[in-house]
């Protein structure tokens, strides 16, 4: 189970044998084919928790990770492992935020820099009236397809001159499994 994660880092949990060997331990990989990243540890068999920090920077942002828990015992008197069947799972890390946020030079328009996460998909723009009971308008744009293109811009709709809103944007990368 996913716990939280972040652009580089994320915490899985998983729940723990009923009963337990006296020499037991947990063994954990982690793999990104698709940006050459794997690693293997190996952790002590009373915890359920694990994070995997300091995954690569740029290019593990926004990416799918699997990752592989096996339990690890030694039976007593015995000097072979037994390993358990591996519980299996995949997790996205989020990706970099967009950056520079401003109003643009148009009326009721916003630009940013577009998120360094190269795989972003799409960016979800949510606004809404600062006023108490105001209802938030949510949009998705796709990612400019040009890639020497580095700012992004969206004229926001039916918003009024004089009233102030709270403007936040996303960056978005579709979870495959």
């Amino acid at each position: 189970v996913l716990e939280n994660r972040s652009p580089n880092s994320f915490t899985v949990k998983w729940d723990t044998p009923t009963t337990t060997q006296a020499t037991h331990k947990y063994r954990l990989s982690i793999e990104a084919p698709s940006i050459a990243y794997a690693s293997e540890y190996s952790i002590s068999g009373d915890k359920s928790t694990f994070n995997f920090s300091k995954l690569p920077d740029i290019a593990g942002t926004g990416m799918l990770y699997t990752v592989k828990v096996e339990y690890v015992v030694t039976p007593t008197g015995s000097d072979q492992e037994v390993v358990a069947a591996p519980l299996i799972g995949s997790f996205t890390t989020k990706p970099l935020p967009p950056t520079n946020f401003k109003i643009g030079p148009d009326p009721f328009e916003i630009t940013w820099m577009k998120s360094p996460t190269p795989n972003v998909s799409s960016y979800k723009i949510r606004y809404k009236s600062v006023e108490e009971g105001s209802k938030a308008e949510e949009h998705f744009i796709p990612t400019p397809e040009e890639t020497d293109t580095t700012t992004c811009s969206f004229t926001l709709f039916d918003v009024y001159a004089g009233v102030q809103y709270k403007v936040n944007v996303y960056a978005i990368v579709e979870e495959s499994d």
